[in-house]
């Protein structure tokens, strides 16, 4: 264990309190967006790259950018709606007197997919042997980056 263990469990402990505090409603869109983010961010970032390069170059570069530009206000406009969705879900499928335990629940899970996210990106860079050093971020790596050849 080292100092980012101990960071991330603050976190996670801030994250605890915060969703209790706040309560499954307002919590839950956030956790979704964080989960698809964590589980399927990583695959969609190249497929999305692939689409968009082979889009500017089927019309050109310089509509390339206009592509891009009408994909992320797509996309923002569409997770409005999704998140309104998931409030609406939240509030009729949790009872009053859980909301705040499930908040509890949710923010935990916010605040652990985003330190194992900020984890991975420590892994990414130069500092991968700190990432590795500290539990999470090892078990972190270990699930999500794929093994790299012995030299």
């Amino acid at each position: 264990m080292n100092l980012l263990d101990f960071l991330a469990a603050a976190y996670l402990a801030f994250g605890v309190w915060r969703g209790r505090k706040r309560g499954i409603i307002k919590e839950a869109p956030g956790t979704v967006s964080l989960l698809v983010l964590f589980f399927s961010g990583w695959g969609l970032m190249k497929s999305l790259y692939r689409g968009l390069l082979f889009s500017s170059e089927m019309v050109g570069h310089s509509v390339g950018v206009f592509t891009f530009i009408g994909l992320v206000i797509a996309t923002v406009v569409l997770w409005r709606k999704i998140r309104a969705r998931i409030r609406m879900r939240a509030e009729r499928l949790c009872p009053e007197v859980y909301r705040s335990r499930a908040g509890a629940v949710a923010g935990g899970v916010k605040a652990l997919v985003f330190a194992a996210i900020m984890l991975l990106i420590l892994a990414k860079g130069p500092f991968r042997g700190l990432a590795q050093g500290s539990g999470l971020g090892s078990a972190v790596i270990w699930m999500m980056l794929p093994a790299q050849p012995a030299t």
